[in-house]
Order: C-alpha cells, then sequence, then structure tokens
C-alpha cells in the first residue's frame, strides 16, 4: 500500500488529487509520470490518510482478477483510467 503515496504509482490517487484541486493555486496535474505540486501532495496525503479506510482479506484469486470484479461490481467513482484528463 506504500504506492497509494506515490501519485506516480497509483491511478486512484491521481483521480482523487485531480478532481479535488483542480482550481486550487498551486495545482499542476499529477500524472504517471509527474507528482502534483508540493502544496497539493500534502493535501491529498491529508485527505487520504484522514477518509481512506484499508482492509484485507485472503481471497483465491489474482489481484487483478479481484480486482476487475470489484470495479465491474461497484463501477468507483475515482478508480478508473482516463478521469481528470480535461485539463
Amino acid at each position: 500500500m506504500k504506492d497509494m503515496l506515490d501519485t506516480r504509482n497509483h491511478v486512484l490517487r491521481r483521480n482523487i488529487g485531480n478532481s479535488m484541486f483542480l482550481g486550487f493555486a498551486g495545482y499542476s496535474k499529477g500524472t504517471s509520470r509527474l507528482k502534483f505540486s508540493e502544496v497539493v501532495e500534502k493535501m491529498l496525503d491529508k485527505h487520504i490518510t484522514k477518509n481512506l479506510t484499508v482492509c484485507c482479506m485472503p481471497v483465491s484469486l489474482g489481484r487483478k482478477e479481484l480486482e476487475e470484479k470489484i470495479q465491474a461490481k461497484y463501477k468507483p467513482e475515482f478508480n478508473r483510467k482516463g478521469l481528470g484528463k480535461s485539463s
């Protein structure tokens, strides 16, 4: 889960940041190659730490298969590639 704290490694983090801080002073779009500005990174860390909960459980299939099943069932708002591309 350490990659949740690196914008370049996690599309969920980028989508949350691009959605929440788009018009914010000091905003620069986060991508798989570039982090957000330092100010936005700190606010995003604070938001994720305060508002997201991580749960773990053993499963009998691979991570990718499980992720695909969860995404198909729940259609999570921020965990999709291509969000936040308007800027």
